[in-house]
């Protein structure tokens, strides 16, 4: 029996097609991590066997995701009170949860705070982390390549630019550690796009106020999901404010903050108090409160400083940054840069981007916790403030320099791979 060929052609088939090749994709360049040795003693989480040969590394933070998403209401007891920020993900790892059990014919077992590995929910964040790398892509390709990205031959002309945005999104330290466990780390990948399509987009559209309002509120969702989703608003807010548009940002930002303040009152007023790991535990944000009230803030501030900048210095961060030193200067020195999209909208992501970054760093410093994997927020917007002017060369290059485009572009997607495959680290 053949498919009618109105069935494949339908743009709705295709996406959907599209997508579960991608995430396809991402598993596959991500099965070879389950082979990796054994973590060091000390490492943040256990080795756990999955088939034959593979084992992967379940961070030390999966099992409270675990109970949450077998019970959500462990979320207010003293086990789960320390993802109390973080409702909208639990929520969604609940509901996945369900759905892998029920597709699973009670094959996989239910979740419960004695399961085995092969829990419904360990599955079930496996597939969100997997979707969630696999929409940073997709939007990564959307931002970096251009207008009619999505048409095949346009994409089939940008393939080398294409390629190295996905083995760069899919294969990274964040994915290497936390794909195949239960965590909100794949939101650090995912994160930046947003804010530089934000920013983009409030650089160069004239929004309703109503519109702004439904961005906000999906802000605000995407907050309590994971925090640093307060970039997107920040970053678009501050473009509004550009253009003077004052009252549009004023909406935003309000907005943004509705939804998080209205669960921490609701929490308050249900659950008594409002517990953050974050603030209470590891000082995010408010050291600087601490500082002024013991009189250390210098010293603070100074210790701070270098303990970020110590995040940068892992070797795949290292090599990451050097990949968009090395797409910036052939840049700098081709002389056949000449932008396919409108100098409106080019101007709008080179503004977009130069917010990204700097909110990145100011609210990376703020927190004053600093690891990798975090700091892979602001490696990301830096990779694709490189790959996006790879792509605007490579589309009104001439067939010679294509070719040496190419050439280094397909060097650079395969060092990168080969040394990922490589270094064992990190474990966090």
């Amino acid at each position: 029996m053949t498919v009618p060929s109105s069935s494949v052609r339908h743009p709705a088939v295709r996406s959907a097609f599209a997508l579960l090749s991608v995430a396809l994709a991402v598993t596959v360049v991500n099965l070879p991590t389950l082979l990796r040795p054994m973590p060091p003693e000390g490492a943040c989480g256990t080795a756990r066997p999955v088939i034959g040969p593979f084992t992967r590394f379940q961070n030390c933070d999966s099992p409270v995701f675990n109970l949450i998403a077998a019970d959500f209401s462990q979320l207010f007891t003293q086990a789960g009170e320390t993802r109390l920020g973080r409702p909208v993900f639990l929520a969604a790892g609940w509901l996945v949860d369900r759905v892998v059990f029920a597709a699973s014919f009670g094959k996989i077992n239910p979740s419960d705070a004695t399961a085995p590995y092969y829990e419904s929910a360990e599955v079930g964040y496996v597939l969100l982390n997997i979707g969630l790398v696999t929409t940073a892509i997709v939007l990564a390709w959307r931002l970096v390549l251009g207008r009619g990205w999505h048409r095949a031959e346009s994409f089939r002309s940008q393939w080398p630019v294409a390629a190295l945005v996905f083995i760069l999104l899919a294969a990274n330290p964040v994915t290497k550690a936390f794909l195949w466990t239960s965590h909100t780390q794949m939101f650090v990948v995912l994160i930046p796009v947003l804010a530089l399509l934000a920013g983009r987009w409030a650089f160069t559209r004239k929004p309703t106020h109503g519109q702004v309002l439904a961005v906000g509120l999906a802000v605000g969702m995407g907050i309590l999901a994971y925090a640093s989703s307060a970039v997107i608003a920040l970053v678009a807010a501050s473009a509004f404010l550009f253009r003077r548009r004052i009252a549009t940002a004023v909406v935003l930002v309000a907005s943004s903050a509705a939804l998080p303040a209205l669960w921490v009152l609701g929490v308050r007023v249900v659950h008594g108090s409002f517990y953050s790991v974050e603030t209470e535990k590891f000082r995010q944000f408010v050291w600087v409160l601490d500082g002024i009230r013991e009189g250390t803030l210098v010293h603070l501030v100074r210790t701070n400083i270098d303990g970020f900048l110590r995040s940068f210095f892992e070797g795949q961060t290292l090599l990451a940054l050097s990949i968009a030193i090395v797409l910036l200067g052939l840049m700098a020195f081709s002389s056949r840069i000449t932008p396919p999209e409108p100098q409106r909208e080019l101007r709008g992501l080179a503004a977009s981007t130069a917010l990204t970054a700097s909110w990145f760093v100011l609210f990376l410093y703020a927190m004053g916790f600093y690891q990798t994997r975090l700091t892979w927020s602001l490696i990301v917007t830096l990779l694709l403030a490189a790959l996006i002017l790879l792509s605007n060369t490579f589309g009104q290059a001439s067939s010679h320099h294509r070719q040496r485009l190419t050439i280094v572009a397909v060097a650079l997607g395969v060092c990168w791979y080969a040394a990922w495959l490589a270094i064992p680290e990190p474990w966090f």
